[in-house]
């Protein structure tokens, strides 16, 4: 058995006999103590120093870089959560833009190139007529051409309505330039901002904007659908013998041909306005049945659709 004494020697017993022997690493260990204290001692002084540095690097690392902007700092931050970025880019349909665009040079085409045009002298007449200038003594206008020339009247004041309060461009394309221009050149202004619109991404930050006061007010929807029924029902009593006439300018007349064709393709892209306008106001139930009348469903469901939610400056001011 090995016992250690309190003066560092070692006592084993050998053969009966005692023996004390002396043990190096006893003897250094008091020397390794003072060495390890008096380390120490030189680096207390720095100790705080190093903690510091240590405190800076990591505070560091948790900053965001100076070269990145706060706004990319916080889309970073947005996708690493799963959350959309509140301005997110607009999506642009190749395809839905290339075919508008594709379909309204078609019209340009059609409209100078193609369409008869045996009677440029009459047509001339028809225009002065229409507009009030013509001799009232001359050939009448025919009665449904004349009130469908008034319809074309009618169908700006439904796009205007529909397409500058609910139908923005994620792009930014304004929509009033083109509606103003279809009072005259009807769907050949407002296709090329059709084939411009994009839709807004889901969750964007942008508050669904009121339009102005009178295209949200009552008057304009029943002046609307007051000139479709007036219009519509001048043209259905106007006679057989009209109607017989009416097709037969359709046949011979440019101008005849190029207004019907207008109001054809008009009435062919109410539903698709409609329904947006329709599902930004919660009013998607009975738009659809109302779009496909032509003329006067679009007129009815302006009246019916409730207003436009006002912007959070607007609930605030009321």
């Amino acid at each position: 058995m090995i016992a250690v004494a309190s003066n560092g020697c070692i006592s084993s017993p050998t053969h009966g006999l005692s023996v004390t022997r002396p043990v190096a690493s006893a003897r250094l260990a008091p020397i390794a103590r003072r060495s390890i204290h008096r380390a120490f001692a030189r680096f207390a002084p720095h100790e705080s120093l190093v903690n510091g540095m240590h405190q800076g690097m990591a505070g560091a690392k948790l900053r965001p870089q100076k070269s990145r902007s706060w706004s990319a700092c916080m889309a970073t931050g947005q996708q690493k959560e799963g959350v959309a970025s509140p301005n997110p880019p607009p999506q642009t349909n190749i395809l839905a833009t290339a075919g508008l665009f594709t379909i309204w040079a078609s019209l340009l085409a059609y409209a100078f190139f193609v369409a008869p045009n045996q009677t440029p002298l009459r047509d001339a007449v028809f225009i002065q007529k229409l507009v009030g200038l013509g001799d009232p003594t001359t050939t009448p206008v025919n009665a449904v051409f004349t009130q469908l020339f008034l319809a074309m009247g009618v169908w700006p004041l439904i796009y205007t309505a529909l397409l500058i309060p609910s139908a923005r461009s994620g792009n930014g394309v304004p929509a009033w330039p083109f509606c103003t221009l279809s009072f005259a050149a009807g769907v050949f202004a407002l296709l090329p901002y059709m084939a411009l619109w994009t839709p807004e991404r889901e969750g964007s930050s942008r508050e669904p904007r009121r339009g102005p006061r009178i295209l949200e007010s009552r008057m304009l929807p029943i002046a609307t659908l007051a000139g479709a029924v007036y219009c519509i029902a001048a043209a259905a009593l106007a006679g057989s013998d009209a109607w017989v006439a009416f097709f037969q300018l359709f046949w011979e007349s440019r101008f005849v041909h190029v207004t019907t064709v207008d109001f054809s393709m008009l009435c062919l892209l109410a539903p698709f306005w409609v329904g947006l306008d329709a599902s930004q106001r919660g009013f998607q139930g009975r738009a659809a049945g109302l779009a496909a009348l032509p003329l006067l469903g679009p007129a009815i469901y302006l009246c019916l659709r409730p207003r436009a939610p006002p912007t959070a400056d607007e609930a605030e001011r009321q």
